[in-house]
């Protein structure tokens, strides 16, 4: 188990630095194309490890190591006395920070769950059942969509399996027409995609390497990576990157009904001080956000999957030199 967890941290920073020197030497926008390339740096460490452990013993074997290894663990021990003191102490503190960061996005969406819900159906206005149908693909037809009377403005999608759009009367009530069609193809996006079931697959993947901190960090941009395809798809769609901004600003942080943000959402969770910095860390995210929106930037999703093909046959390639 400890040999596994050594490359597989090792494998995770190299596939980590690979990946982002990718992205940013070929200046990758579309934010499908990132996430895809950011899937396969999670997912190979995670697999490959085990898979050349029984494939390749001799990847561990003195000839190998010392020979086309490029870079190998066993060298640590054999230049430095303290090494596998050193070692041992690198991965529980990496397992700690792992575990934490885990703990840290699994926590409020428990905490979401298991909150009592009390809401009552509501009739579809004209005004959502529009923004629905514009967003919707016209070979597959409106989104599957529910509208709930609450005071706080929600706009979410339900379902892994059978994904469908919920909208809170607060929400419908607080944009107009124009945001509202924005917010609903962001929405709408999701549920093309499949994105609540990706999300499920992303922690499943963060679990089973929850003493990696590299993966965590890369679960947590991946989700962002959602997001940022799901607001491309939204402005593709309608057109209007002010209007897809100011609904983000609206649904986040305007009004009464502030209970929604994570910043106030998980306040009991935390001391007061410590919420404030979540606070402002939430508003800050929101912020990227918006920035992002609002740049006038292409985000054609030009190639994603070869990108992705390509890159795991040879970061999968260069990770077999890595023990």
């Amino acid at each position: 188990m400890r040999d596994y967890l050594v490359e597989s941290l090792l494998h995770s920073i190299v596939a980590g630095f690979f990946v982002e020197a990718l992205i940013a030497v070929w200046r990758l926008d579309a934010a499908r194309c990132r996430l895809l390339l950011r899937l396969v740096a999670l997912c190979l460490p995670l697999v490959l490890p085990l898979l050349f452990g029984w494939l390749a013993p001799f990847r561990h074997e003195d000839w190998f190591i010392d020979g086309p290894a490029l870079l190998a663990a066993a060298h640590w021990s054999e230049a430095w006395p303290i090494a596998p003191r050193v070692v041992s102490l690198t991965l529980t503190a990496a397992g700690a920070i792992g575990a934490m960061l885990f703990a840290r996005d699994l926590v409020p969406v428990v905490a979401e769950c298991a909150a009592p819900r009390n809401f009552r159906s509501a009739d579809p206005g004209h005004r959502f059942a529009d923004a629905l149908e514009a967003a919707s693909p016209a070979d597959k037809g409106r989104a599957p969509f529910a509208i709930i009377h609450s005071a706080e403005p929600l706009l979410f999608v339900r379902g892994a399996f059978a994904p469908a759009v919920v909208v809170s009367t607060e929400a419908v009530a607080r944009l107009d027409d124009r945001q509202l069609r924005a917010a609903v193809a962001h929405e709408t996006a999701h549920v093309i995609r499949r994105d609540a079931m990706l999300g499920w697959i992303v922690m499943a993947l963060r679990l089973a390497g929850i003493v990696n901190p590299v993966a965590q960090i890369l679960g947590r941009a991946i989700i962002r990576d959602v997001e940022a395809a799901a607001d491309d798809y939204a402005v593709e769609v309608t057109g209007d990157r002010v209007a897809l901004a100011t609904a983000i600003v609206k649904l986040t942080t305007e009004g009464p009904a502030t209970a929604r943000p994570v910043a106030c959402r998980n306040r009991t969770l935390r001391p007061d001080l410590l919420a404030a910095l979540w606070g402002r860390m939430g508003a800050a995210a929101v912020e990227r956000r918006c920035r992002r929106v609002l740049a006038r930037r292409t985000s054609a999703e030009t190639r994603s999957n070869v990108r992705a093909t390509a890159t795991a046959v040879v970061l999968g390639t260069l990770l077999f030199f890595v023990v």
